[in-house]
């Protein structure tokens, strides 16, 4: 599935996964992504978000971490802290990402 969908797909359809089937459908369906596509900031955000609703909150911090790092050296460098300081999805992780965010 990977091959024939572009990433900006591929995350599409994760949301939309998660609006009609819930977030652990959205994440079985990205999360094979993550290996593939390594130059994707927004799938390893989206993995957070969605291991976090489905409560592996440890994993959903290690994607975060990921995303952090990743956004560190890019023109997103604090725009991901930010949005995550305020996602809901994101909200059992928001005490340790405010600190980040500042």
């Amino acid at each position: 599935m990977i091959k024939l969908m572009d990433v900006s797909s591929l995350i599409q359809l994760a949301e939309s996964l998660l609006n009609v089937e819930g977030a652990q459908t959205a994440y079985d369906t990205l999360r094979p992504a993550a290996e593939k596509i390594t130059d994707s900031i927004t799938i390893l955000y989206n993995l957070s978000c969605y291991a976090c609703e489905i409560g592996k909150i440890d994993e959903a911090r290690k994607w975060l971490a990921k995303t952090f790092a990743e956004a560190k050296n890019s023109e997103y460098d604090g725009f991901y802290q930010r949005l995550a300081a305020d996602d809901l999805q994101l909200k059992p992780l928001w005490g340790e990402i405010s600190d980040r965010a500042k």
